[in-house]
């Protein structure tokens, strides 16, 4: 509010009284629009109820107090303007609404412009018959501004209600028909009038055809009157709404008032109309009582009241119209729009006049937040590539969800982490590895994905999330997942014939599972979203994948690891189960082979300085105690250095070391194949030709298999390994038509089974989901047909002693709380002098396989 109002005595006279400003504050109050975009304000129609014998009324002071203001839009109606009907009323108020800058944003009505070219129809003359169409089309000729041009109730009529849009006042000059046609089909306010009850549901071109009749207007003019008033009050509806990204509307600080003349007819039947469509009953979202509407339109009039109306005293105004809006909007118990106040029958009393000057000016309010949405827009555009580029979306993809995340690759740029989706495909780059390992990687994520697609249409799919470590530069990493997913994709593809399908979905934990927790956490936030009931996987013994398996644990998911092989792992989650041998296995295995058959009597081991390498170290301290239990002398127990864990001995040393060793003094390396192998490069330059006797743990298998480590001649190499298609006895050309994984494997053209042992990876990713499919079996058995997260861990806790489970890798029996298989088969393997594997020993069942060494350690004895 502006400070003081300097009003006229004379013309303000009706407005002075007792309460006259406590009234003009709360119309200042009703007139202020909230801020917030979805809150409008309950709107009444004040009746300012005036003593018979007063014959000043107080319509113009409250014009003058509206006109000495800025920022609200006013009209003034009434007989003195000459006004005879409920339309020449509305033109005034039209034209008073729409007029200059001042009053705010100016405002406009193509409703009703459009409903007075239809009142205004000239009669079609007798006998158009089939013409009528042409006859009607032929009215557009008529511009709106000809019909109102001379009127002398607003002689801005025409700017107020605007004229028809030029793409169809251009066709209607030269096309009359086409006119129409666009009319009808292009332009809002056709349709609107083609819903009113004056058009009783024909249409647009019916109810201009009716009013086209002779005397049709005349004899109903009760509904046009309506159809009017309804045209007027949808344009101020229109005009105040917040839907347009950039309207007028945003930026209307304050509601319209109408200062309407009640005393005489014309000013009476408005009155009444606009209260008919207010009280409009509508329906509560929430399901309470119809409300009365919020139309953006504050009527002020000196109408009489009926009889037994009890009007408020002005005084006491901003407690009557919470009343009133409790009783019509809050608890819906009323529906009269009318907010009645009974005026003195004093005027003109000592400070009556003062009171007013004291009321103030209403002021224009800047509209702030206008701006908030395009401020917002122009944010969105300039952030959200840069979000989108964090969260590995397309650039300017809106959606808000999250499943992968960037993150830092060092000096080879970024990657991407966490579950994709269907708008990102990993494996899009070159990897490292052995040529075609790229190719084979998208080949098998493209057959995943057509499968997938296959199984979708199936209600009663799941899904089944692979975690890996997909980025880095290691490239036995590569093969070595390369290897598991078509174990995966074979078994997707035998499982597509149960009653419960299963959709794969590729996640990435980055290089050697660094990121496997925060990877966690986007697979956890999309359970529910993706029907998500286990993952598998779980790439290498790191630290990461205990922070992935405890975040998975917390969300309820169940973990099923393929080669995880550490004990610590093993205590992690009572969620977490595993495929493959733990390393006190392995280590007991290793310590009956270097005994039995290597007559090894001392031995050094070497394992990684990086503590983060869960794998390693657990490997190294296991095998230590086993050694030592079957008698081997440990007279060397050291850890080598690694990138960016700079605790332990350079490989060179320990190589040089490793050369003095003598008949029966093994060598037992507990590290990763990139590390195996400079070790082997040290070994060639400390003592070629004359290598101490090597036993490797089973991490440097798919490096061997794959031939990563080279042809080094006379190299005396053995080394543990959890599968490998020499468990058959077999002859290679059998092996496809005797074991059924390797028929499925040998069927997809995933190679040479017996040539490159890289199948032998492969049936981990296989038996991992021949578990994850047996584990539902077993669930629904005593559960519910829905399977869900639960029914997989209790389907997994029923894979036991007493009803084991043949995988391609051999008997998976958990043990009574343990998330380890029970004796799992342990194979022990050398190199021929062409630096291929060959079979040394077995340990555990393996169906159809080769005899176990009878004196192979069992698990009871080991706990």
């Amino acid at each position: 509010m502006r400070r003081h109002w300097d009003a006229d005595r004379q013309t303000t006279a009706g407005m002075q009284f007792q309460g006259a400003a406590d009234l003009l504050r709360l119309v200042a109050a009703l007139t202020r629009r909230p801020w917030r975009y979805g809150d409008e304000r309950l709107l009444p129609i004040v009746r300012l109820v005036r003593s018979p014998a007063v014959r000043t009324g107080p319509l113009d002071g409250a014009e003058d107090w509206l006109r000495g203001g800025r920022g609200i839009p006013y009209a003034r109606t009434g007989t003195r303007r000459g006004a005879a009907t409920v339309e020449d009323v509305l033109d005034v108020a039209v034209t008073d609404l729409a007029g200059d800058g001042a009053r705010g944003r100016r405002l406009r009505f193509p409703h009703y412009g459009l409903a007075l070219w239809l009142s205004h129809l000239e009669p079609l003359p007798q006998g158009v018959g089939d013409r009528e169409e042409a006859e009607l089309a032929g009215r557009l000729r008529t511009h709106l501004r000809q019909r109102v041009g001379g009127n002398e109730f607003g002689q801005d009529l025409a700017d107020a209600v605007g004229d028809f849009p030029w793409w169809i006042r251009v066709p209607a000059r030269f096309a009359p028909r086409l006119g129409l046609a666009l009319l009808r089909a292009s332009w809002r306010p056709p349709r609107w009038f083609a819903k009113q009850k004056m058009a009783r549901g024909r249409g647009f071109y019916s109810l201009a055809r009716d009013l086209a009749r002779p005397d049709f207007a005349d004899t109903h003019r009760d509904e046009l009157d309506l159809l009017l008033t309804e045209a007027f009050v949808e344009d101020l509806r229109r005009s105040y709404r917040r839907t347009g990204l950039l309207g007028a509307g945003r930026r209307r600080t304050r509601y319209p008032v109408l200062l309407l003349d009640a005393r005489e007819p014309p000013g009476e039947r408005l009155l009444n109309l606009l209260a008919t469509i207010r009280a409009d009953a509508v329906e509560s979202r929430s399901g309470g009582r119809p409300r009365i509407r919020r139309d953006p339109l504050l009527v002020l009039t000196d109408a009489a009241v009926p009889a037994g109306t009890v009007p408020a005293a002005p005084a006491d105004a901003p407690m009557a119209y919470r009343t009133w809006r409790r009783k019509n909007w809050v608890f819906a118990t009323d529906r009269s729009p009318f907010l009645d106040f009974q005026l003195p029958a004093e005027l003109g009393g000592p400070g009556a006049w003062n009171d007013l000057g004291q009321v103030g000016l209403p002021a224009r309010r800047t509209p702030w937040m206008s701006l908030v949405l395009p401020l917002l827009l122009i944010a969105t555009m300039l952030t959200l590539p840069i979000r989108n580029h964090d969260r590995c979306e397309p650039l300017w993809w809106p959606g808000t969800g999250q499943t992968l995340q960037r993150e830092s690759l060092g000096d080879k740029g970024s990657q991407c982490v966490g579950l994709a989706g269907d708008r990102f495909r990993f494996f899009g780059d070159e990897v490292s590895g052995e040529p075609g390992t790229a190719a084979g990687l998208r080949a098998v994520a493209a057959t995943i994905e057509d499968t997938n697609a296959e199984v979708m249409a199936d209600p009663d799919v799941v899904t089944v999330v692979y975690l890996g470590a997909f980025t880095g530069d290691n490239g036995s990493s590569y093969a070595s997942v390369l290897a598991e997913l078509r174990g995966l994709a074979l078994q997707q593809l035998e499982a597509r014939g149960d009653n419960v399908p299963i959709r794969i979905l590729l996640a990435n934990a980055g290089g050697l599972m660094a990121h496997g927790g925060r990877a966690a956490e986007l697979i956890a936030a999309a359970k529910d979203r993706l029907g998500i009931v286990a993952v598998t996987g779980l790439g290498v013994s790191k630290e990461g994948v205990r922070a992935a398996i405890r975040t998975l644990d917390g969300a309820g998911i169940p973990t099923l690891g393929t080669l995880l092989s550490s004990d610590d792992l093993t205590r992690t989650a009572l969620s977490y189960h595993q495929v493959g041998p733990a390393n006190l296995r392995e280590a007991a295995v290793a310590a009956y082979y270097a005994r039995s058959r290597k007559k090894a009597t001392a031995a050094d081991i070497y394992y990684s300085g990086d503590p983060d390498d869960l794998y390693s170290g657990n490997l190294a301290q296991n095998v230590r105690t086993q050694f030592e239990h079957v008698g081997i002398e440990v007279r060397g127990y050291r850890a080598y250095r690694t990138p960016g864990a700079p605790g332990g001995d350079p490989l060179s040393v320990l190589a040089r070391q490793a050369c003095s060793a003598r008949r029966g003094h093994l060598i037992f390396f507990a590290g990763r194949p990139g590390e195996f192998r400079q070790f082997l490069r040290d070994l060639t330059v400390s003592c070629p030709g004359d290598y101490p006797e090597l036993l490797a743990g089973d991490a440097i298998a798919s490096a061997v298999s794959s031939g990563q480590l080279g042809t080094i001649a006379n190299l005396p190499l053995d080394y543990l390994t959890q599968a490998s298609s020499l468990a058959w006895p077999f002859a290679c050309a059998d092996l496809s038509r005797e074991v059924v994984f390797f028929t499925a494997y040998q069927a997809a053209g995933y190679g040479d089974i017996c040539g490159n042992d890289g199948a032998s990876r492969a049936m981990f990713g296989w038996d991992s989901l021949v578990t994850i499919r047996e584990a539902i079996a077993r669930g629904q058995r005593y559960g519910t047909t829905r399977v869900t997260r639960g029914t997989v861990a209790q389907g997994l806790a029923m894979i036991t002693g007493s009803s084991p489970l043949e995988g391609a890798t051999g008997t998976i029996s958990f043990g009574p709380g343990s998330p380890v298989p029970v004796d799992k088969a342990m194979l022990v393997m050398g190199l021929d002098r062409a630096g291929k594997p060959v079979f040394r020993m077995l340990c555990g069942q393996i169906s159809r396989a080769r005899r176990p060494d009878p004196g192979c350690p069992s698990d009871t004895d080991l706990r």
